[in-house]
């Protein structure tokens, strides 16, 4: 999903009445349903890590490869329940899977 069209999405998901799922927690702040990702911060702080290791001296062709792991899913308590569908449910098959469950409150709305 590119971030800033996010808006555009709702409107159209809303209207169809199905789940927009996303990969990161901005995009459930403003409106999408759910997302299997990472904090945003969190994709910032492996960024400056990596920028350290090269400023220090690493050389490019000797960084591996690097990701995030530890996923969260991010649910948007207020879009669950426009769309008629179960935040327990949700709730419940994330940690079955071993996944942290944030819920946020609605669009732009807090972590509870």
């Amino acid at each position: 999903i590119v971030v800033n069209g996010v808006a555009t999405l709702v409107k159209q998901v809303e209207k169809l009445r199905v789940p927009l799922i996303s990969s990161d927690d901005g995009s459930v702040q403003n409106g999408a349903t759910l997302a299997l990702g990472v904090y945003e911060h969190e994709i910032g702080q492996s960024a400056a890590d990596l920028t350290a290791r090269i400023l220090n001296g690493q050389s490019l062709a000797t960084l591996p490869i690097s990701h995030l792991e530890h996923l969260h899913v991010f649910v948007n308590q207020a879009m669950l329940q426009r769309q008629g569908l179960s935040v327990g449910f949700v709730t419940a098959a994330a940690k079955n899977q071993g996944y942290d469950v944030i819920k946020l409150n609605g669009q732009k709305g807090g972590v509870s």
